[in-house]
């Protein structure tokens, strides 16, 4: 689960928790997967990811509040397509 939960949402993950849990999410997305440059390298990548899912499916500058469930199923599938899961426990 991405959002710096642990799987029971009990207590905030570790920075290196975070990582894995992004490294895991973003596997195979890219040929390159983590990279040799650390988890600074992975996170920037998994938020270029991120903003180019928000531009492209025309959700950077929306609200969540004004947002509906067909716009969260939307934004969820172009997130799945980059290899980018979320997962509730």
């Amino acid at each position: 689960a991405v959002g710096g939960r642990g799987p029971l949402a009990a207590e905030p993950m570790d920075e290196d928790a975070q990582a894995g849990a992004l490294a895991h999410s973003a596997a195979g997305s890219h040929a390159g997967g983590s990279g040799a440059g650390g988890s600074g390298d992975l996170f920037r990548e998994v938020g270029d990811i991120v903003e180019g899912v928000l531009i492209a499916t025309g959700f950077s500058e929306e609200r969540t509040a004004k947002m509906d469930q067909d716009d969260f199923l939307k934004l969820l599938a172009a997130f799945n397509e980059k290899g980018i899961h979320f997962a509730g426990c």
